[in-house]
């Protein structure tokens, strides 16, 4: 009675809500003279605060799509329109969780950091030198923990999770051709699609390659199977076109990984046929990828290049946790304060940092370092934590989900030593994966260990040992 009670209000309100809202747009256009464009904008905002609310779970699915097209607007000041939507979906369930008063979600030592973390980055905020800059940062990072919140509110079964990730793989793919159509048509000197960051695209493609080995292992329809063999060669192709070298050594480093994976789980044939592909792709791909690959040791070693200008780069981050070492220089403003601690071209610049880790530091202070790293690790802990009692419960379905939200957790961290990812939606996402992957144990583990049909991906699904 009382769900439906809560449904029925809930469809009122909105209902109420959406009747205004179509008022007020009538009213404009007729009285206000408003731009028929102007009026379109607003229908678009207006239905897609619906779809999240009335469907949450679409929702979630759409926010993942835009990942890959928040390219197409040129960032501002401002926000993008990509942007824009993803703050109407968020919008949306939120309206629909504060009707219904409830979000299924219950907090955990994660949430507790991450609520901490938002905390001292204002602390910090207030002491920067661009306070505006810094102010914005902080709002950033809360609609990211509001992402994080209902991604694990909405994604409660293990086949909504196959479902999603599923759904990102594809999307991944959808990116990796248009970089494809745009690089061979001579638009970009380089893969790099409508993300347009070829080392963004790169860390999308690695996520894709590590969900689509694990997938395969996992489905049984033989179209499932045709589709994943035939995405990761593409997948592979567009990540070397992107000569992105930090996406080659973290490629390395998860083959390495999902290849440990698939040993455990008898997928010999998997990984073979993903050596052979790499083999394969080594005849297609251009000279000019394996001049930028025969550069990373020579880089590393020497220090030049762009790599040796990170850790020029790094090390001036370093001088301000020294100069700051409590509050930091206040979020977003690395880039702001870099000059007073670098020499030569670097001084005259505003750079990225480059560095997650070292980003975080400078413009948080140690203690807002130390709250970030506690935020991955309790997230990282939990979800191990799943994987080995869905193991010992005989559930597959979830020990997978855990191992994927693992690896996808481990390559955004990979990436993270050459790359500013603190902010990116995708790492929220994972988050919030992780979160959901603990609500699923909580609910369905506690006080059985009963095995449950398998997790739901296209085609015929079915559970493989893990």
């Amino acid at each position: 009675m009382t769900a439906t009670i809560g449904r029925s209000t809930s469809g009122l309100v909105l209902g109420l809500v959406g009747l205004f809202a179509v008022l007020g747009l009538g009213f404009g256009l007729v009285f206000l003279k408003l731009s028929p464009l102007i009026i379109l904008v607003l229908l678009i905002g207006a239905a897609t605060v619906a779809v999240s609310a009335f469907r949450p779970y679409l929702g979630v699915h759409v926010i993942v799509a835009l990942l890959f097209f928040e390219g197409v607007t040129l960032p501002t000041e401002g926000a993008t329109a990509m942007r824009a939507f993803g703050a109407l979906l968020l919008a949306g369930w939120l309206a629909q969780s504060f009707v219904l008063r409830r979000t299924r979600i219950r907090l955990e030592a994660q949430h507790l950091f991450i609520l901490l973390f938002i905390v001292w980055s204002g602390l910090s905020a207030l002491r920067s030198t661009s306070s505006d800059e810094a102010l914005i940062r902080v709002g950033t990072f809360m609609l990211l923990a509001i992402t994080s919140v209902m991604v694990a509110s909405v994604v409660d079964t293990p086949g909504r999770m196959g479902r999603l990730l599923a759904g990102q793989l594809l999307w991944t793919a959808v990116a990796a051709l248009i970089a494809l159509a745009l690089y061979y048509s001579g638009t970009t000197y380089v893969a790099e699609g409508l993300v347009k960051n070829r080392n963004l695209l790169a860390l999308y493609l690695n996520l894709g390659l590590a969900i689509a080995f694990l997938l395969y292992v996992v489905v049984r329809g033989g179209l499932a199977k045709f589709l994943l063999l035939i995405t990761m060669p593409l997948l592979l192709l567009t990540l070397g076109l992107t000569l992105s070298r930090t996406g080659l050594i973290v490629m390395m480093a998860t083959l390495v990984l999902v290849g440990y994976r698939l040993l455990r789980q008898r997928g010999i044939l998997m990984l073979t046929m993903g050596g052979a592909a790499i083999c394969l792709l080594a005849f297609v791909l251009p000279d000019t990828f394996w001049s930028r690959a025969g550069t990373i040791l020579p880089s590393i070693e020497r220090q030049n290049d762009t790599f040796g200008m990170r850790v020029r780069i790094w090390q001036s981050g370093i001088r301000m946790v020294e100069d700051h070492p409590i509050f930091g220089v206040g979020p977003a403003n690395f880039k702001l304060v870099l000059a007073r601690y670098s020499r030569g071209a670097m001084a005259t610049e505003q750079l990225n940092a480059h560095n997650a880790y070292v980003v975080v530091a400078a413009e948080t202070g140690l203690p807002g370092l130390a709250l970030f790293l506690g935020i991955l690790a309790t997230g990282a802990i939990s979800v191990h934590r799943v994987v080995r009692s869905a193991r010992a419960a005989g559930r597959e379905d979830l020990a997978l989900c855990g191992i994927m939200v693992e690896t996808m957790m481990f390559v955004i961290l990979c990436t993270g030593i050459t790359m500013t990812v603190e902010g990116m939606k995708i790492l929220w996402i994972v988050f919030g994966l992780g979160q959901a992957v603990v609500g699923m144990a909580r609910r369905e583990l506690h006080g059985a260990a009963a095995t449950a049909p398998a997790l739901a991906v296209p085609s015929g699904a079915e559970t493989a040992p893990v």
